[in-house]
């Protein structure tokens, strides 16, 4: 399955704050919100990387000709080194 990148962008939202961005308002208003307001966004700011805010940020572009590709968010987006993750597992 292929997702485009708004896709990736809401399903990190979603699975950062464990509920889908917007999911308190009626799904037939979402479908107006989305064209009209903003993107959703990460709700708590400090509980999540400089990077990964990037990310979301990057993924969610509304406007077509702004968007950019799957290898360019991948390669803009500087992650940390293996050995900072093992860290902070306390491995």
């Amino acid at each position: 399955m292929r997702l485009n990148s708004g896709e990736r962008g809401r399903s990190a939202v979603e699975m950062a704050e464990l509920q889908p961005p917007r999911w308190s308002v009626h799904p037939m208003r979402v479908i107006f919100m989305i064209s009209r307001d903003p993107p959703p966004a990460l709700s708590d700011r400090q509980c999540w990387s400089l990077a990964f805010h990037n990310f979301v940020t990057c993924c969610l572009v509304k406007v077509r000709i702004e968007q950019r590709t799957d290898t360019d968010i991948i390669f803009s987006v500087e992650i940390p080194p293996v050995s900072l993750h093992a860290s902070l597992l306390g491995r």
